[in-house]
């Protein structure tokens, strides 16, 4: 488990110091722990508040609710859950019963 977390740990401190503004919109987008170390790396390596900002706003305002409302459109939709169902009752008989 200490291996991995120095692995992580490494990688994060990479794509921060590498990518700047990217790569904190990349951990600002998807939902993962890394971007809480990713913050403590930008104080570290003296990242300016507002690229920090910038990219923390524009990820998780745009990007990752932009990602959360089309899976939820997409998860709720008839269509989704008849195809769902129509599944579930072709892998399992009880499921076709239950249907």
């Amino acid at each position: 488990v200490e291996e991995r977390l120095h692995w992580t740990s490494r990688l994060a401190q990479r794509i921060v110091s590498s990518f700047g503004f990217w790569g904190i919109l990349v951990f600002a987008s998807i939902p993962n722990p890394l971007f809480d170390l990713a913050g403590v790396l930008c104080g570290h390596y003296l990242v300016p508040f507002t690229t920090f900002f910038a990219a923390t706003a524009i990820g998780k305002a745009v990007v990752k609710v932009s990602l959360q409302c089309t899976m939820v459109i997409l998860m709720f939709d008839a269509g989704t859950i008849r195809l769902l169902l129509e599944w579930a009752a072709a892998a399992s008989p009880a499921a076709a019963a239950a249907a």
